[in-house]
């Protein structure tokens, strides 16, 4: 048995085409909703989202070669700490300055 809600109460649907079309007009109206909750709230969320993250790696494109040489001043600054503390993690700071220099090269020759 199939059962229909309708204002007056539930009704039990002797013709299946009925429920069918209550069917369809629910579908109908949920496309509607979600359409509008899609166009309303997710689709600004995520223009301002995708805004911001362009906005932040046009950021830190013109901002690397300062950013690099800062980091530069840095790893200078740890390997003197490092040998005046004779630890022998000279070659931590080194690496890691290496590597942020080659991705920095990398996204520098890309642009």
């Amino acid at each position: 048995m199939k059962f229909l809600l309708t204002a007056s109460g539930m009704k039990e649907v002797t013709n299946p085409s009925l429920l069918e079309k209550a069917h369809e007009k629910f579908q109908g109206f949920a496309d509607y909703v979600i359409g509008k909750e899609t166009e309303y709230v997710f689709n600004p969320f995520w223009d301002f989202i995708q805004d911001s993250m362009i906005s932040l790696g046009h950021w830190i494109v013109a901002n690397l070669p300062e950013i690099m040489g800062y980091s530069t001043i840095l790893c200078a600054i740890c390997i003197v700490i490092c040998s005046f503390t004779s630890s022998q993690s000279i070659i931590k700071p080194i690496g890691l300055w290496a590597v942020a220099t080659i991705i920095a090269i990398c996204i520098l020759g890309g642009v």
